[in-house]
Formats: structure tokens, sequence, C-alpha cells
């Protein structure tokens, strides 16, 4: 019901995590999965403060791939992103105990290299996701073929969580 309120919509939980950075800690510039469409950040333990820097709510990079579009193109897409003149970052500076709201499938986010202090640096961040009640099952690729009556569909949502676990255990 809070995260209700803070969006101004009926939301759902989706998935949540726990992220234990280290002092060689590091979150590239990206943006979550559907299933994100909300994202409330809780900052558990630090030992130094940590910025995170949201984006202005931005189109999905797949409804963007366009030449028009140059800051999506090159070697460096990341660095274009963090200085899109679109984008509009802010940094947010969250203490123990502090969380944030955004919306994680819409707006680019990342935290650069932690602050260099010590080999014990740290800092202990709990994610929620939400979508909008009533979509959560919709939000799931792996349920699309289902849904949409579309066979062809169960193959892909495979091959991406094939790619997903690969991914995570490199």
């Amino acid at each position: 019901a809070l995260m209700s309120e803070a969006v101004n919509e009926p939301v759902e939980p989706c998935y949540n995590f726990l992220s234990l950075y280290t002092a060689a800690g590091v979150c590239p510039v990206h943006m979550d999965s559907p299933e994100a469409k909300w994202t409330l950040d809780i900052c558990l333990n630090q030992s130094e403060p940590w910025p995170l820097w949201i984006s202005d709510v931005q189109p999905w990079p797949e409804a963007t791939l366009d030449a028009a579009l140059p800051w999506w193109h090159g070697d460096d897409w990341e660095q274009s992103i963090k200085q899109s003149p679109t984008a509009h970052f802010t940094a947010y500076t969250m203490q123990p105990g502090q969380g944030i709201v955004f919306s994680g499938s819409s707006q680019w986010h990342y935290r650069d290299a932690m602050p260099a202090g010590s080999a014990a640096s740290h800092c202990d961040l709990l994610f929620f996701h939400f979508v909008p009640a009533g979509t959560a099952q919709l939000a799931r690729a792996a349920n699309w073929a289902r849904w949409f009556d579309i066979p062809e569909l169960a193959q892909e949502a495979g091959a991406k969580s094939a790619a997903r676990v690969t991914t995570a255990t490199a």
C-alpha cells in the first residue's frame, strides 16, 4: 500500500534481492527489465556514501535504436548515455536506513566505482521491484508463449534465461 501511494498507481511486488558490494563495487549504467517498473532501493549499511545516479524517464532502448540518436552509437555507449543531453542524470546519496523510489525500467541508473577508501569499504543495498497491479505474470517473458498463444516465444524466453544463468555464473 505504501509503494502504491508513493508511485500513484496500484502495484504488486515482483521480485527483490540483496546486493553486498565490496571495495571493488561498481554498478554499470543500465535499465532494469520490465519486471522492475518501480524500484525501491534501500541502503542498509555502508562504509561511506556512494551516490546512485538516476536519469529522467527515457524511452526503452530498443525503441530508440535510431541513427538520429548519436548517444546510443559507438564503442563507449555507457559514457555516451551518461553524457546524453536528454538523460539529465541526478546523483542521490543515501544514508543507512534511507531509500529511494524510481522507475528502474524507464530510467537509466548507475553507480561509479566505489570511492577509494579501504579494503573494508562496502555498501549493502536491498532492492524491491514492483509492477502495476495485475501484471506480474505478464511481465515475465517465460509466460509469454502461454499468454499470447505463440509457442515460439517459449524458445526465445528459454534462450534468454539460459544466457542470464551463463552470465551470472561467469
